[in-house]
């Protein structure tokens, strides 16, 4: 069991992982920050992002290029504020990048 299943509520693994995923299917990289130390660097391992995540009570997530390491925006989480995880992504980067993978993490009807 990994640490988002572990700690975050249901609403708010489902939101983490929805953005995730749709990160990593188009094509990005992904570092993550427990707020003290970036414990996962440029990673497409679905699996090991997925450990580093809500072993704190925030993350930051930075989406990558994978080949030049280019950052394409970052995503603040905040867990504990909604059981269902409306609220998990409390800011993020306001750019074409960000904004569609919000929208993948928050799709209409979940």
């Amino acid at each position: 069991m990994n640490t988002l299943s572990k700690y975050a509520t249901a609403g708010e693994g489902r939101t983490a992982r929805r953005l995730i995923r749709a990160a990593l299917a188009e094509g990005w990289a992904v570092s993550v920050n427990d707020g003290y130390e970036t414990t996962v660097k440029q990673s497409v391992s679905e699996r090991k992002i997925f450990d580093a995540l809500c072993t704190t009570d925030e993350d930051i997530i930075t989406i990558h290029l994978p080949k030049s390491g280019k950052c394409g925006g970052m995503f603040y989480l905040v867990y504990g504020n909604e059981d269902d995880g409306s609220e998990l992504i409390a800011d993020h980067t306001d750019n074409e990048n960000c904004e569609r993978l919000a929208k993948a993490a928050y799709p209409v009807g979940a």
